[in-house]
């Protein structure tokens, strides 16, 4: 089993350093006799609880992003969570686009299914719903890239209600809009599954090396 351990979950245990320092701050202050202590010390310890609570929502954050186990990769979000078998996955890679300069990075990893419609049927709702808003850079990104290409289609930048799959599925709702997302983001992009590269606390390059490492590994 390996895990990729959160971003949050580091930058938390940061910030509630600066809370305790804040704090040590203002209790200093307060029992000095420094000019205008009253007013410094009262706003170290604002400051320092305001830290204290942003450092507990980041701490509500799951311990791991990702977790590669047996034949599975799963997905950990603090809304919910998606797992996609090994054979299910055809491809993963950094997500780039083409710029003048280049490949240019959009700061997302991309899992490329073999059958997208497994992951639009066991995503879950709140999942769903928050990725869509968390992930509304890649809409427009995919928008840029296929106007770049000469295919631009103005209906790829609004999430439509519902979907159907191949297979004659229809999805409505969140679900729907996050398919249909989910479709725009695969013609434009290549990939149906994004993870922000910032959620990582290791760099995306050693994410993605480590996870072709495992699916070559583990695949029959």
């Amino acid at each position: 089993m390996q895990r990729f351990s959160s971003n949050k979950q580091v930058n938390a245990k940061v910030v509630a350093q600066f809370a305790a320092a804040l704090g040590a701050l203002g209790l200093f202050v307060s029992l000095s006799s420094i000019p205008g202590q009253s007013l410094i010390a009262t706003v170290s310890f604002v400051a320092a609880i305001a830290l204290v609570l942003f450092a507990l929502a980041l701490n509500s954050e799951p311990a791991d992003v990702l977790v590669m186990a047996e034949q599975k990769i799963t997905f950990y979000h603090k809304r919910g969570s998606v797992s996609f078998d090994i054979d299910n996955i055809q491809r993963c890679d950094l997500v780039t686009i083409n710029q003048m300069s280049g490949r240019q990075s959009t700061g997302y990893i991309g899992f490329r299914l073999k059958s997208p419609v497994d992951l639009i049927q066991t995503i879950p709702l709140r999942l769903a719903s928050r990725l869509l808003i968390e992930q509304k850079d890649l809409q427009l990104v995919a928008g840029k890239e296929q106007c770049a290409s000469g295919a631009c289609n103005l209906d790829g930048i609004i999430d439509k209600l519902e979907w159907k799959s191949p297979t004659g599925e229809i999805f409505n709702g969140v679900v729907g809009m996050y398919a249909n997302r989910t479709e725009v983001l695969r013609d434009a992009l290549g990939y149906d599954f994004y993870i922000s590269n910032q959620s990582f606390d290791d760099k995306p390059e050693i994410v993605i090396h480590s996870i072709k490492k495992f699916l070559t590994k583990n695949r029959v």
